[in-house]
């Protein structure tokens, strides 16, 4: 959660140095600066970041809620992600959760790829080329998928948002999953 809140915050002047505020990557550049990244950073962050995620994330610190894993799916054009989270938080009856969805794109690794070559001369004077083969995109690397949670520590309200992942998914013959429970056992105690 806190590695979220940092990454969303990188790009915003936060950290005092000299007569101006800078970065957190520009905060590594000076020691003076960068002796200021310490637990009193988030309370910097949730007062000058101006974003709904980090605002939610901060909360949920200073609440001690945690962030449920609820599952993915693979979005479409009809079903776009703020369909998705619109259906997702219509079919939940029991608690308005809007807001408190989180929405995160599943990275490939290949976002920014760049084939990685070398020329070579062979004893003829022709020329070849070298690829790396690991630097290719998998052919399912251009699937989009988005993965779920929900900030709230109620595991009811988690299992409630599940199952209405799960009847979008089924309903929408989208691919998709739900995140087993064990896999928030270890995020909430027990009640």
């Amino acid at each position: 959660m806190i590695k979220r809140i940092l990454a969303k915050s990188n790009q915003n002047p936060i950290i005092r140095y000299e007569d101006r505020r800078v970065t957190l990557p520009e905060a590594t550049q000076s020691m003076l600066a960068y002796s200021q990244l310490n637990d009193g950073i988030l309370s910097v962050i949730k007062i000058l970041v101006d974003d709904h995620e980090v605002q939610e994330l901060s909360s949920c610190l200073d609440s001690m809620k945690v962030i449920g894993q609820i599952g993915y799916i693979e979005p479409t054009i009809e079903w776009n992600v703020d369909r998705i989270k619109q259906s997702i938080e219509g079919s939940v009856k029991t608690d308005n959760i809007a807001g408190h969805l989180i929405i995160d794109p599943i990275k490939s690794g290949y976002e920014n790829h760049v084939s990685l070559s070398q020329y070579y001369y062979t004893s003829d004077g022709s020329t070849g080329q070298w690829t790396d083969k690991w630097a290719q995109p998998t052919q399912n690397a251009s699937e989009l998928k988005i993965r779920i949670f929900l900030v709230s520590g109620d595991r009811e309200l988690i299992h409630e948002v599940q199952k209405a992942l799960q009847k979008l998914i089924t309903d929408e013959q989208r691919d998709g999953g739900i995140y087993p429970d064990q896999d928030n056992d270890n995020l909430m105690p027990p009640l």
